[in-house]
Formats: structure tokens, sequence, C-alpha cells
């Protein structure tokens, strides 16, 4: 087996899917995008995963979140970084490092991915399933067989996070 290697791909060649089955409110979607802007790094512990057309099997709402970012102007870029409590409470130092840094990817902006290229057709639709039975709500439709994921919460705690610790997360 082939073990895929992270590269780097211009955000607006890559396409999130149509048939993406997790959906996030648009306040959850301004969590994301803080997130990303507060931890770039994270990026490359979570890259998109593609297939050979360029289409996200796996990052739909990071690519849909780094695709918002590159439209941001530079100015609301840094007006929703300079409003988090988190990013107020870097030195000045680091401050100017995630500012600077997110300046030059507006120009270049690139996205870590993995091309999912070792996967046939049916291995893509179970690695899609799996990545989106962790979090988020999902609007796929599931063989009946399947558990449906309200059921099991009702045995295990919650998943969702209080709204104060979801802009200390990152993604």
């Amino acid at each position: 087996m082939k073990i895929p290697q992270t590269i780097e791909m211009q955000v607006g060649a890559l396409n999130a899917s149509e048939h993406n089955p997790r959906q996030i409110t648009e306040d959850d979607f301004a969590e994301l995008v803080k997130s990303l802007l507060l931890l770039p790094k994270g990026l490359y512990y979570r890259p998109v995963v593609v297939d050979d057309r360029n289409i996200a099997l796996a990052g739909n709402m990071r690519l849909r979140a780094l695709k918002y970012i590159h439209e941001l102007g530079f100015d609301d870029l840094a007006e929703i970084l300079r409003a988090s409590y988190r990013f107020r409470h870097f030195d000045e130092a680091k401050q100017s490092a995630l500012l600077n840094y997110w300046r030059e990817w507006q120009m270049h902006p690139t996205v870590p991915t993995l091309y999912a290229s070792e996967l046939d057709e049916d291995e893509q639709q179970q690695f899609i399933i799996k990545d989106n039975l962790s979090f988020g709500s999902t609007t796929s439709r599931r063989s009946s067989t399947m558990v449906s994921t309200s059921t099991c919460s009702q045995n295990r705690p919650s998943r969702r996070w209080p709204r104060q610790m979801v802009s200390t997360l990152t993604i």
C-alpha cells in the first residue's frame, strides 16, 4: 500500500463536495473560521482529503472556511482576530506573526491536501461516512440497519461543547 503524502494545493483548485453529509450552523462556521485563523498549523494535522477530481472527501467545512478567509479583506480578517479573547492574550510578537502569516497566505492561499488515490469508489464512500460520524450533524441517507446518532446519544454524554469553550478549540 502506498502511503499518501500531504501536498500544498491552491485553495481555488479544490472543490467542496455537493454531497457533503455534514452541515453546520452559521455560528459554528464562524467559530471554525476563527479557529483556523488562530491556529493555521492545525491544518497540517487535519489536511483536506480529495479524490482525483479535486473534490473534497474530508475537510469540506475547513475548505469552505479557507475559501471564505481568502475572500475576506485583510482588515476584516484582522478584525476577527483582534476580537478574539485568545488572540488578545497572545504576546505582541505572536499577534504580529499571525497577522503576517494571514497577509501572506491571502496572496498565495494554499491548503494541506491528501489525495485518496489509493481508495476505490466504494472505499471513498466508506471514508466519507466514517469521517462524518464523530461531530456535527449529517444529512446523508443511511441504511436502515445503521443506528441513528440521536438514539446513541441518549446513552452517552453529549459531544456538543459549551459555546464559551468552542472559541478555545482548534481544528
